[in-house]
């Protein structure tokens, strides 16, 4: 089939644009529940584990947001941004259950909206990387139905029923999240090129004569497109 010669999906594609951004001060909310750390030693771990993150070195960071989890657990505090940024450091080397053990923690502990959004697209997106596509589409669902116009949401839902073959309703998702782009008037090439891509996937997969128009368009955003996307988009278009 013609799908088997598109370059599709990698992991790290699966997950949010934009990167969750932890608060870098400690604050004391004064018994409240603290989002971020509890005491200060847990918030120095956490700084530490996200330095050593942003450097590439994962598993330093491990260990340090380990300790902010441990920390915050003595004082009854969840670590959810610790935990969030411990799975995302164990998804990078490729320890995937325990990523999705931490992705959980968050979605049955968590109330606030934009947590439990990153939490279930970063979980879903690695059922969708193993092959779970049930389990990867009930999570991206679940994101979705906390926030309808979620672009991630929409464009990763999109990805999924596209690598079911079901690509008439990835072709309506990815319409729907370029809409979402443009009212929301989003200037960022990686998400747009990247919608652009998978309409024209979708179009060539169901034979729509358009599908160049899409490739065409994405092509503008290059820088955005790995090597393999761009040389597909040549020889079928003839560029």
């Amino acid at each position: 089939m013609k799908i088997k010669t598109i370059v599709l999906f990698k992991i790290i594609m699966f997950f949010c644009f934009s990167v969750n951004s932890q608060n870098s001060e400690f604050r004391d909310y004064e018994g409240q529940k603290n989002k971020f750390t509890s005491t200060t030693k847990s918030n120095n771990a956490f700084n530490t584990g996200r330095d050593f993150y942003n450097s590439g070195d994962f598993k330093n960071a491990i260990f340090h947001f380990t300790v902010t989890i441990e920390e915050d657990n003595k004082q009854n505090y969840l670590s959810t941004d610790a935990f969030i940024n411990r799975a995302s450091a164990y998804t990078q080397l490729g320890d995937y259950n325990n990523a999705i053990i931490d992705y959980t923690s968050v979605v049955e502990n968590e109330k606030d909206k934009s947590y439990l959004i990153v939490a279930y697209v970063g979980r879903g997106g690695i059922y969708g990387f193993q092959e779970e596509f049930d389990l990867a589409i009930n999570d991206f669902n679940f994101a979705l139905g906390l926030n309808p116009y979620d672009i991630d949401t929409i464009y990763n839902l999109a990805r999924l029923k596209i690598q079911k073959r079901d690509y008439l309703s990835g072709l309506k998702l990815l319409n729907q999240a370029q809409n979402e782009y443009e009212k929301q008037q989003i200037k960022n090439p990686l998400i747009l090129s990247s919608i652009l891509y998978m309409k024209g996937v979708s179009k060539y997969s169901l034979n729509k004569g358009d599908y160049c128009d899409d490739f065409n368009l994405a092509l503008e955003f290059r820088e955005s497109l790995v090597k393999e996307q761009i040389n597909f988009i040549e020889k079928i278009c003839n560029q």
